[in-house]
C-alpha cells in the first residue's frame, strides 16, 4: 500500500513505495524472459519432463491425443528402406580394408528418384550418406537423381562432435534426437542448432511454408514474429506398424512394395503432389519417445507439422495471461494485497463450516511446525504452477516451461515468511 502525507493539496509519494511499484511491475518481466530462456533450451528439467511425460501418458488414448495418421494419409507417403541393403566394401583411414558394411540400397532409391518423374510435393530423405561410405556401382546414378528431383532435402548428422554432411546434394538440414539425461526419451525438437544451422524440419517449413525463423538478440522470430526455438513435440502421428486394422498399408517397403510390383506411370500417379518421407521405419532409426518407438523421419516430419500449425509461435495472450498472475502472486504474497480481498471474501467464506474446518486445521499445523508450513507453500506453488502449464497445453497444445518459476516464487515465499516470524519472535522477545 501507498501512504500518502497530505500538505495542502499535494500528496507525497515515498521513494519506498515507488520503487516497491517499479520492482512489482519489471520482476514478472524478468520471469517472463526466464520462461522464455528455458523453454528453448534444447533439453527439458526433470519437473517440466515429468510433467509432459505424465500428461502425455493420461491422454495417450485420448481422442486429441490420438494417432492422427489417417488424417494425413492422403498427403504423404512414407517409405521404409530398412529392408533395403547393399553391401560396400570399408576402409580404415590408412586405406587397409575392415571388411563389408550394409548400407540403404542407392541404387533403389536411384530408380525410385527416377520414376517419380518429379511429380511429388516434397521429398524428405532421412538417411545418413557417410561421405566414407562409397558405393562403387551405385554413387554416381544416386547423384545424378537427386540433382535431377526437385524439392529434395538430406540430413546432416551429428557424430560426437562433428558433423556427417551428405554428398549427394546442397539442401541439406541438421537431423538429430537429443534424449532427455533423466529419462532417456526423446521430448524436444530443436529447429536451429547452435542458434544457427537449421533442421530438416525446418529446412522443410521454409520451401514449403515460407518459415523464416532467426534468432536476433536473445529472442526467435519467424518474419517478425516471436517464435521458439526448442518445442516439446506433441506428436500427432505416433508408432506405426507397416499394416492398419483393416490390412492396409501404412508404409510401404521401397522394394517388394513399389518398384518390383508397380510400372512408372502408377508409381507417378502414386506419388503426385505427396510429401514423400524416406526413412528407416523398422530397424536401426527408431527413438524412444513417450508415445512408444517412433521413426526419425516421422519425428521430423511432426517437427513440420508443429511448424505448419503454428505451434512455434508465441502466443501473446499467454505471455499477457502470466504476466497478470505473476503480478497478482507479488501483490498477494509481498505486498500483504491480499488482507483487504481476504477481509472482503472472509463474510462469504466463512459461512461454508468445511472451509472454516480447513482452514482451522492448517493454521493451527502452520503455528506449530515450521517445516510443514515451507512444505505447504511449496505444495501450493507447485500446484498452481503444474496446473498452469497442464491448462496452457490444452488450450493452446504448447508446453511452456514454468515450473522453475514455481521455485523461484515458493523460495521467496519461505524467506518471506521465515523473516516474517523472526521479527515476530524477536518482538515478542522485546
Amino acid at each position: 500500500m501507498i501512504n500518502f502525507k497530505i500538505f495542502g493539496n499535494k500528496p507525497q509519494v515515498h521513494i519506498k513505495h515507488v520503487l516497491i511499484i517499479l520492482i512489482s511491475l519489471f520482476f514478472p518481466m524478468i520471469l517472463l524472459i526466464l520462461n522464455y530462456t528455458w523453454s528453448n533450451e534444447s533439453i527439458t528439467n526433470q519437473e517440466e519432463e515429468r510433467l509432459v511425460t505424465k500428461l502425455g501418458l493420461f491422454l495417450k488414448n485420448a481422442p486429441m491425443s490420438s494417432n492422427q495418421f489417417q488424417k494425413y494419409a492422403d498427403k504423404i507417403l512414407l517409405i521404409n528402406v530398412s529392408n533395403d541393403k547393399e553391401l560396400i566394401n570399408v576402409k580404415d583411414y590408412q586405406g587397409i580394408d575392415k571388411g563389408n558394411l550394409d548400407i540403404t540400397n542407392r541404387g533403389k532409391l536411384a530408380d525410385f528418384l527416377n520414376k517419380t518423374n518429379n511429380k511429388h510435393r516434397y521429398i524428405l530423405l532421412d538417411i545418413a550418406f557417410n561421405p566414407n561410405h562409397e558405393s562403387p556401382f551405385n554413387d554416381e546414378k544416386l547423384y545424378q537423381a537427386i540433382n535431377n528431383t526437385k524439392n529434395i532435402v538430406l540430413p546432416i548428422i551429428k557424430d560426437k562432435d562433428s558433423y556427417i554432411i551428405p554428398k549427394f546434394s546442397d539442401n541439406i538440414g541438421f537431423a538429430s534426437y537429443q534424449n532427455s539425461i533423466f529419462t532417456n526419451r526423446f521430448i524436444k525438437y530443436s529447429y536451429l542448432e547452435n542458434d544457427s544451422l537449421p533442421s530438416i524440419a525446418l529446412k522443410m517449413g521454409n520451401q514449403l511454408l515460407g518459415t523464416q525463423l532467426e534468432k536476433k538478440g536473445m529472442f526467435y522470430y519467424d518474419n517478425d514474429r516471436l517464435a521458439w526455438n526448442s518445442i516439446i513435440l506433441d506428436h500427432p502421428i505416433k508408432p506405426l506398424l507397416k499394416y492398419n486394422s483393416i490390412g492396409e498399408f501404412n508404409y510401404f517397403d521401397l522394394g517388394v512394395d513399389i518398384l518390383q510390383v508397380m510400372p512408372n506411370s502408377q508409381i507417378e500417379n502414386f506419388v503426385e503432389n505427396k510429401i514423400i518421407i524416406i526413412g528407416d521405419f523398422d530397424d536401426r532409426d527408431l527413438h524412444p519417445t513417450i508415445y512408444g518407438e517412433i521413426p526419425g523421419a516421422l519425428i521430423i516430419y511432426n517437427a513440420f507439422l508443429a511448424l505448419e500449425n503454428g505451434q512455434h509461435i508465441v502466443v501473446e495472450s499467454i505471455w499477457i495471461s502470466l504476466y497478470i498472475i505473476y503480478l497478482l502472486l507479488i501483490l498477494f504474497y509481498f505486498l500483504n494485497f491480499d488482507k483487504k480481498c481476504i477481509l472482503a471474501l472472509k463474510r462469504v467464506l466463512i459461512k461454508s463450516a468445511n472451509i472454516r474446518r480447513i482452514k482451522s486445521f492448517f493454521e493451527k499445523i502452520s503455528l506449530k511446525n515450521m517445516f510443514f508450513t515451507i512444505i505447504s507453500d511449496y505444495l501450493k506453488i507447485g500446484l498452481l504452477f503444474t496446473s498452469l502449464s497442464v491448462l496452457y497445453f490444452l488450450i493452446y497444445g504448447v508446453h511452456i516451461e514454468i515450473l522453475g518459476t514455481s521455485s523461484i516464487f515458493a523460495t521467496l515465499i519461505v524467506i518471506r515468511n521465515l523473516y516474517t516470524n523472526f521479527k515476530l519472535i524477536k518482538k515478542n522477545d522485546i
